[in-house]
């Protein structure tokens, strides 16, 4: 039981890190008010925001797959491991994440008559960043890629695949910025038992989701990543 806890508390932390890097990119100003999150520490964790999701999606796809885990020794190696190719994503990520959120303020702050297809396409652009974000770390903490632009068309086309999947991994992800923005005096009063079971939950369930489409990509031949620790013992 003691075990069960740490591992959700463990999970929590993690998944609360990059859901507030989340939230702070959509609801910038009200998260860091709530938070009184200094700037220093913010933008550590907003660099670190990558890895920090790759080390969750990693435990989190064997969990879905039934295997063998351990939550701070399979993080802490998936950060090494592919901390350039998740710092990568993650850049092009915020790229288009800071173009849509530009232009969703510009069309809000303009009364033209291409206002609205700026704020159409600005918000598609959007959801687009947080689909493949989601099915693209989940995919580069699960197989083994040579590059960030393999991982954004894998990503692309398991959007396009699983509909349905995709809008509840939107909905894990998006529930906690949502919270917070929405009702901030609920959001603190239950924060600690969101930590206990909210993040966990919420990192298990996406991860659940594309279990059945992984698994497809396993049967074909995906090759998985393989631990560090692992491969060496092997060469021994």
């Amino acid at each position: 039981m003691l075990y069960v806890v740490q591992t959700a508390l463990e999970l929590g932390f993690m998944y609360a890190l990059v859901a507030m890097g989340v939230s702070a990119l959509v609801f910038l100003p009200a998260v860091r008010h709530l938070l009184a999150v200094e700037s220093r520490a913010y933008e550590l964790v907003m660099l670190w925001l990558d890895s920090i999701g790759l080390g969750l999606f990693t435990v989190v796809n064997k969990m879905a797959a039934k295997e063998d885990y351990t939550v701070r020794t399979d993080f802490f190696k998936a950060f090494k491991r592919d901390f350039k190719q998740s710092t990568a994503l993650w850049l092009v990520l915020l790229l288009a994440g800071f173009a849509a959120l530009t232009g969703l303020r510009t069309a809000t702050a303009q009364d033209t008559p291409s206002t609205g297809i700026l704020a159409a396409a600005s918000f598609l652009l959007l959801v687009l960043a947080g689909c493949c974000g989601s099915w693209g770390f989940a995919l580069l903490a699960r197989f083994t890629y040579p590059g960030v632009l393999p991982v954004l068309a894998d990503s692309g086309r398991m959007t396009l695949a699983n509909l349905l999947p995709t809008v509840g991994n939107l909905a894990f992800l998006a529930w906690f910025p949502l919270l917070a923005k929405a009702a901030p005096a609920w959001f603190v009063y239950l924060l600690p038992l969101w930590l206990l079971i909210g993040g966990a939950g919420s990192a298990l369930g996406m991860a659940s989701l594309m279990r059945p489409a992984f698994a497809q990509l396993e049967k074909a031949g995906r090759k998985e990543e393989e631990p560090e620790e692992e491969t060496d013992l092997k060469k021994i």
